[in-house]
């Protein structure tokens, strides 16, 4: 993807106001944090804490819609 693409994306969230690529990898984390948290603890050993990170956030996910 060219630089000018990606400058002239659109955040899904506020579709008026272009973002940077900055942004876009911000939201990026923060969107996708619960995958984190629970690969960190997969590759720690702990795999029935990543169940309950994983279960917490389908729960979540699920009243948010």
């Amino acid at each position: 993807m060219s630089t000018v693409a990606i400058r002239n994306t659109m955040a899904m969230n506020n579709t008026e106001k272009k973002v940077s690529l900055v942004e876009r990898f911000k939201k990026y984390l923060l969107d996708n944090a619960e995958y984190f948290a629970a690969a960190s603890a997969v590759m720690s050993g702990n795999g029935y804490a990543a169940g309950q990170i994983m279960r917490d956030a389908r729960c979540v996910a699920a009243s948010n819609r």
